[in-house]
């Protein structure tokens, strides 16, 4: 039986000869196994680092997400608290009109603190705010206030009969 091998031709030697080199199958065979097992593991290696590297551009996109949130939340909760402290405001302005026309207060809007109010103490501080609005400019409060006194002879809107200020 033959043995198989291929010739390299590698150069001419000192005597003018040239010089083959004889390689057996067997090893071109395992030259063959060993490229294919490197070329996997290098398909291996980059599919690795290509979803490693997928993961950091998530990761960082998320990254950009939370700190985008972490502002808007602050902002809503400095909205938040201003919207608290001009209902605090506005309960207390609704407070004096309704004591100063000689209306009943609400104890919810007079009690609470900024931090405490809820959606329906505002809807009430509104609705108070919108009647006394509504009292004013139609002038019915204004007709309660500026009656004659028993006497007929002085209202707090007007100047005394005889007074020199009328």
């Amino acid at each position: 039986m033959q043995k198989r091998f291929y010739i390299l031709f590698v150069a001419r030697g000192e005597d003018g000869q040239l010089r083959k080199i004889h390689i057996p199958v067997h090893y071109l065979y395992v030259l063959i196994v060993g490229a294919a097992i490197g070329a996997l593991s290098l398909t291996g290696i980059a599919s690795s680092y290509l979803r490693m590297l997928l993961k950091v551009s998530r990761f960082n996109q998320l990254q950009t997400e939370k700190e985008d949130l972490k502002g808007r939340y602050s902002k809503l909760e400095q909205v938040a608290k201003e919207r608290d402290i001009q209902v605090a405001s506005l309960g207390s302005l609704a407070g004096e009109v309704s004591s100063l026309y000689g209306l009943k207060s609400d104890p919810l809007l007079v009690a609470n603190s900024p931090d405490e109010i809820q959606n329906s103490e505002v809807t009430s501080s509104l609705d108070q705010l919108y009647a006394l609005r509504t009292s004013a400019l139609s002038g019915a409060t204004m007709t309660g206030i500026s009656m004659p006194t028993a006497a007929g002879l002085y209202s707090p809107l007007r100047a005394p009969v005889g007074s020199d200020l009328a």
